[in-house]
């Protein structure tokens, strides 16, 4: 027999969830900080609100009281007001331009499409119909108004992906790609996605990696941009539109597959150990009826992207009961919290309550909400994580071939 000289490995996913997501993964890292496992995560991977706290995180060395100040400071203050600040900035003007060329090209595409209808051959609509989405773009929307907003100095600042500081976790920040209908990771060490291949010669700035990954499509335009890909021995010019990565994973697992080929596994890194912090409201109640458009546009979205959570949750148990992670814990904001595991002396979590309905946009939180959904991160996290992972598993010895 010959041990396993490799380091344990632990990642942390911190899935979307908007202001809720912020909340309620702080009270995880706070539980993590405070029971000496924080400092041992080498990956976090993040979609969408998870992706803002975990940009905050990672884009300076500080004290963790200093970072929780800072994300409490953003909670209380939120992003809407300053979003729409910068409508009067010079940005906002651009964009308002970019508006009314989109919307001056609007008639003519409309009149292009409507006789494209005419024909009977459906080829032809195919192609006209990708042809004019293909000849629509927004260079300039609300969305970069937010990517403005976190790159001030009190939020994310300037730094780019490959100056993240190095007492850090490794940072993968999960963007969906509408195009390709693929994950588009930014990383430490490159970004791109199996399909496009990386980037070339653009080092992100934390700020668009965090923004792309946040940019929730019912409320925000996606980011739409061309980059020179390294595909194979070539190098190709490709238009991407960039969306929240909660649309492809809103978990932010699939950073983690064990099971991907390499081919298809841009971004993926093996860990041995996962701790994943899901911001998700739980099982419906069935007390909302959604009779019109508006309500069914939402209850069949949430119903898609519940079982989409379904999936990835089924894939921890997988990945444990086959061998291919040591171990994991699963923090979870609509957890039935009677079936937490029970350890002396740790007190419940606040119960869930009205808080399952909490909006999921980034106005200003009250002080009240901050401390209650951070207080059920960190309970849960710090009982999981005594009864699971206290000790951490070690792995087991190898045969000598």
């Amino acid at each position: 027999m010959i041990e396993d000289s490799r380091p344990l490995r632990l990642g942390l996913a911190l899935s979307g969830g908007g202001s809720r997501a912020i909340a309620f993964h702080l009270g995880c890292l706070r539980a993590l900080n405070e029971i000496g496992l924080l400092n041992r995560i080498d990956v976090i991977s993040s979609v969408s609100g998870g992706s803002v706290l975990a940009g905050l995180y990672c884009a300076r060395a500080e004290t963790f009281d200093s970072f929780e100040r800072r994300i409490r400071s953003l909670l209380r203050a939120g992003l809407q007001d300053r979003i729409f600040g910068e409508l009067l900035s010079p940005l906002g003007l651009r964009a308002f331009g970019s508006f009314l060329l989109n919307s001056a090209s609007a008639l003519p595409m409309a009149l292009i499409g409507a006789l494209a209808s005419l024909t009977a051959d459906w080829r032809v609509k195919a192609k006209l119909r990708r042809w004019l989405r293909a000849r629509r773009r927004r260079p300039v929307t609300r969305t970069d108004f937010l990517e403005r907003v976190l790159r001030d100095a009190d939020l994310i600042g300037e730094v780019t992906m490959a100056e993240l500081p190095a007492g850090r976790p490794r940072l993968v920040v999960n963007a969906a790609e509408l195009a390709t209908q693929t994950a588009f990771r930014f990383t430490t060490d490159g970004s791109g996605s199996w399909r496009t291949g990386p980037v070339v010669g653009v080092d992100f700035k934390l700020s668009e990696a965090v923004t792309a990954s946040a940019a929730f499509p019912l409320l925000l335009p996606a980011i739409d941009r061309e980059y020179d890909f390294q595909f194979g021995d070539k190098i190709v010019r490709r238009r991407v539109l960039l969306t929240d990565g909660g649309i492809y994973d809103n978990l932010g697992l699939q950073a983690f597959d064990p099971n991907r080929p390499a081919a298809y596994a841009f971004g993926v890194t093996h860990v041995d150990i996962i701790i994943a912090c899901i911001a998700e409201s739980g099982v419906p109640t069935g007390e909302d009826f959604p009779l019109f458009l508006g309500a069914r546009a939402r209850a069949a979205f949430s119903t898609a992207h519940r079982q989409l959570h379904r999936m990835g949750m089924g894939m921890l148990h997988e990945w444990r009961a086959s061998g291919r992670i040591l171990a994991f814990i699963m923090p979870y904001f609509g957890q039935d919290d009677t079936k937490l595991p029970s350890v002396e002396g740790d007190p419940d979590p606040p119960p869930l309550g009205d808080f399952r309905d909490y909006p999921i946009d980034f106005a200003a939180m009250p002080e009240d909400v901050i401390d209650a959904l951070v207080a059920r991160g960190e309970a849960q996290t710090r009982r999981l994580a005594k009864a699971y992972l206290n000790p951490l598993p070690q792995k087991q010895a190898a045969e000598k071939p």
